[in-house]
């Protein structure tokens, strides 16, 4: 078994609790590599592709490569989005141990990070399959008309929580449509539109107005950001459904900004088409003594 320990390295108490595991690691024999979350890449929704993933996610450091059995996250629930990332469709459990604000993605700390650690490896905690997103984000070119030429440039992202598209530099609204399984649904005009998994329902979305949403549920949340309009509302979509999102092509939306699970993403990149779906293999959090979504989401929140 090898273990990776990702850490938010501005954190102390972070650091201190690194320090702890390793020490714990190398009394019980266990490989582990260590990354401060500031190494880990900056650009948000590590490029999906279809490469075969069964060889599990792989690790360099000083000492070669390793193949990586489970991902112990020290820090808030940013740290646990770098992790995340980094495991994408590889199924590694991640347990994340709160060392942040919110921690609504990890495990409160209280217990100490050895007993926490301890008992996933013993396998007394609870394996969460939380949903996840497959982002085909790109430019579709149009012709004077406005008419699609017929031709883009695609490029495939994971994320757990949401995409998120909003005002640019300019400041101006952002003018989009929302269709989903290619049926026309909304047009929105205002400062954008989050769209959520139902892991990211607890996050920006809910901030924005949306709903909480069961983590077993498997569609996705769509909440227009202060839309200029009162029929604009949020919604949620079932089981297997894709949500296409279009920009219009004035200069204002051409300049809207478009986020990764609060990541921006390409800067000065001009994105006009997402396709948003369900990734094809969740996200596994691991819970040490979890009393349910319910129960911690209202501890969370109070």
């Amino acid at each position: 078994m090898h273990i990776l320990i990702v850490r938010n390295n501005s954190n102390a108490g972070a650091m201190e609790a690194s320090q702890e595991l390793t020490a714990y690691f190398e009394r019980e024999g266990i490989t582990y590599s260590a990354s401060d979350s500031f190494d880990l890449p900056r650009q948000p929704g590590i490029p999906v592709d279809s490469e075969d993933d069964s060889q599990g996610l792989r690790y360099w450091d000083s000492n070669g490569e390793h193949i990586v059995d489970m991902l112990v996250v020290l820090g808030g629930d940013g740290t646990v989005l770098h992790a995340a990332r980094m495991a994408g469709v590889s199924g590694v459990p991640i347990i994340g141990i709160n060392f942040g604000h919110l921690g609504f993605l990890s495990n409160p700390s209280d217990d100490g990070v050895v007993r926490v650690v301890d008992a996933a490896l013993c396998g007394d905690v609870v394996r969460e399959n939380r949903s996840n997103l497959h982002i085909d984000a790109g430019y579709l070119p149009h012709n004077r008309l406005g008419e699609s030429t017929g031709t883009h440039h695609y490029a495939s992202y994971f994320a757990l929580n949401e995409l998120a598209i909003t005002r640019g530099d300019l400041g101006n609204m952002v003018k989009l449509s929302v269709s989903v399984n290619g049926d026309p649904f909304m047009n929105i005009r205002g400062d954008g539109v989050v769209l959520a998994s139902a892991t990211g329902s607890t996050a920006y979305a809910l901030s924005a107005g949306g709903p909480v949403v069961s983590p077993v549920h498997r569609g996705m949340v769509m909440v227009p950001l202060a839309p200029h309009s009162l029929h604009s509302r949020a919604a949620v979509t079932g089981y297997n459904e894709v949500v296409t999102i279009e920009l219009s092509h004035d200069d204002g939306t051409r300049a809207a900004s478009h986020f990764i699970d609060g990541q921006l993403l390409n800067r000065g990149a001009i994105m006009n088409h997402f396709t948003i779906r369900e990734g094809e293999k969740p996200t596994t959090l691991l819970r040490y003594k979890y009393d349910g979504f319910y129960s911690y989401a209202a501890k969370t929140f109070l």
